[in-house]
């Protein structure tokens, strides 16, 4: 059985009130003594970011939609200030560093990506890890008009 089989939890998954959509998962690696750049115990999450557009949003056809891969993009999150009792300021850091990539988040999207670090700090197959890794999937919605097109 493949590391990847032993350590998988579940995916989190939601959406906006807006219909975009996201998704979250832990992702194990083979190298537990991986130091993060900081040498702090870390979160490192990788994201693929789509925006899908259309001229008319509201279409029903699927023929207005066209897609538009941003580059995968990191964010490292010191363990400790992710899984903060107080969620306050969990939440405050992750949607902070998301905000600085042009990524944007949702109430049930910062839920989720705490859900997945707690399970994994929880997680014996983490143990010793320095760096926890995640991978997300963003997809959003947007107009051909908006401002979030790269």
């Amino acid at each position: 059985m493949s590391i990847f089989n032993q350590t998988r939890t579940e995916d989190y998954e939601s959406h906006s009130e807006t219909g975009d959509y996201f998704k979250i998962w832990p992702e194990p690696t083979k190298n537990p003594i991986q130091e993060s750049s900081t040498g702090a115990s870390i979160f490192s999450i990788l994201i693929k970011h789509t925006f899908f557009y259309c001229s008319e949003l509201y279409s029903s056809s699927d023929d207005n939609l066209n897609d538009f891969d941003k580059d995968d993009q990191t964010i490292e999150v010191e363990r400790d200030l992710l899984l903060n009792n107080d969620t306050l300021i969990s939440r405050f850091i992750l949607e902070d560093k998301l905000m600085d990539k042009d990524i944007p988040s949702w109430p049930s999207m910062i839920d989720n990506v705490l859900k997945c670090a707690r399970d994994m700090a929880q997680n014996k197959e983490f143990e010793g890890y320095k760096v926890l890794h995640m991978h997300a999937r963003v997809d959003t919605i947007v107009d051909e008009s908006d401002e979030l097109l790269p």
